[in-house]
């Protein structure tokens, strides 16, 4: 099944946006319009009852024994208003006047103040005043005040309309104008050939800064990354080329001498495989540290733990003399650690039987003011000081005659890289000291 996409950061925006308006003006006009209505039923209720009041008024002013001439409907109530009606009648419900007498079931009502009812199909507002013994009934039609609502309700509505439209619209065109950064952005990345990892160099908003720069610190580990698997594997041909040549070579030998030649061959072909299995170890080791894989733990580890599994498959120990303070702690696991002195131990013995000196190689641990090191000493011929420059460079070794893959000390710098430590080599006269140091936590 389809995988549904997921919405955009703009419509999303949008949408919460415009719900969230709409939902918020509907309720404000919905709380606006309830209450012009109520205003307005009340402002028309105090205008039906001052009617009354000013009809009241009126006949107060009537001259004495006017309230009893027949005539007085004529004389001053004669034209009935459309939508309005009233009514005067005494107490004892003799009628004064009434300004349309086909109304007097409508306005002959037995209670005080508002009421409502239903005249003809219609519904009509009422207000009795009881007034110096007489009673005053005022009605307006609730269709003139519906029509007189609705009409202000489309005077008001109108604005907020336009004024919801406007808002909205220029909701969306901000949200657009904002976001066209990311789509400039993305723009950029799209139109990226694949093999580009140089950093992008847009003028974005400090906002998105973050993420541009977050984004070229990974093209630049990318970039780091390739040009690390491109060097391992153009060391990994280079180094291999020559074992390689040699085990094919030693095999076809073996094919065409006797069987006391072919043995001699066959351990040369298996001294260049062995060869080249060291070299291929060694070179994974470099690639997991290039490629930040191998893990540097942060639990420390004592000397002596570090020196047991360093020197744990030697086979002639009596080469070496181990000295110092054991209990010394390094702040990296005892195997990394093993791994670093292990290299440097194995180009110490190296140089000793090459030049055939008979003095042991020395492994200490030792403390150097605020750093514990472990130190490895040979007596061999040294290095110059040109030589120590180069020396942890790969593949580089003192004398190309020598069989060690020139990576031990490559090995060791990226060790002491990672767990920063210092990896210090240094004459000894005569021979070579090599010292492995980590600051005291």
């Amino acid at each position: 099944m389809m995988k549904r996409r997921p919405l955009s950061i703009q419509g999303r925006l949008l949408i919460s946006l415009l719900g969230s308006f709409v939902l918020v003006w509907s309720v404000v006009s919905v709380w606006l319009l309830l209450d012009l209505q109520t205003q307005m039923r009340h402002t028309l209720d105090q205008r039906l009852a001052a009617t009354a009041r000013v009809v009241a008024g009126v006949l107060d002013q009537l001259p004495e024994g006017a309230l009893n001439d027949s005539q007085l409907t004529t004389n001053y109530l004669t034209s009935p208003l459309d939508g309005v009606a009233c009514q005067v009648r005494w107490q004892s419900g003799e009628l004064v006047l009434r300004t349309a007498d086909d109304m007097a079931s409508l306005l002959d009502t037995p209670q005080s103040g508002f009421s409502q009812r239903n005249f003809e199909g219609t519904q009509w507002r009422l207000f009795t005043l009881e007034h110096r013994g007489m009673v005053i009934t005022t009605a307006d039609r609730m269709s003139e005040r519906d029509a007189l609502y609705q009409g202000v309700l489309i005077v008001v509505a109108g604005p907020v309309l336009i004024a919801l439209i406007g808002m909205l619209l220029a909701t969306w065109w901000g949200i657009k104008r904002g976001l066209k950064p990311l789509l400039s952005m993305g723009q950029a990345l799209k139109q990226r050939r694949p093999e580009a990892l140089e950093p992008i160099q847009l003028a974005l908003p400090q906002e998105i800064e973050p993420v541009l720069s977050s984004l070229n610190q990974l093209l630049e580990r990318v970039a780091t990354l390739v040009r690390r698997e491109q060097r391992f594997t153009a060391d990994a041909a280079h180094e291999l080329r020559t074992p390689l040549t040699a085990i094919k070579t030693n095999l076809q030998l073996a094919t065409r001498l006797p069987q006391a030649e072919r043995n001699e061959v066959l351990l040369e072909a298996n001294a260049a495989v062995e060869r080249m299995q060291q070299v291929i170890d060694q070179l994974l080791v470099l690639a997991r540290l290039d490629a930040d894989e191998m893990a540097f733990n942060q639990t420390s580890s004592s000397a002596g733990e570090v020196i047991e599994l360093a020197i744990a498959d030697i086979d002639d120990l009596s080469r070496l003399e181990i000295a110092g303070d054991l209990s010394l702690r390094f702040p990296l696991d005892s195997a990394t650690a093993a791994m670093a002195l292990r290299n440097l131990i194995d180009n110490a013995l190296s140089y000793a039987v090459n030049e055939q000196v008979s003095s042991p190689v020395e492994v200490r641990a030792i403390e150097c003011g605020d750093c514990h090191c472990l130190v490895v000493r040979d007596y061999g011929p040294g290095m110059k000081a040109r030589d120590m420059a180069q020396a942890t460079e790969r593949f580089w070794r003192a004398n190309h005659t020598q069989q060690g893959s020139g990576l031990g000390l490559a090995i060791v710098e990226q060790i002491c890289a990672g767990s920063n430590g210092q990896l210090v080599i240094e004459a000894a006269n005569p021979g070579l000291q090599v010292r492995l140091c980590w600051p005291v936590a």
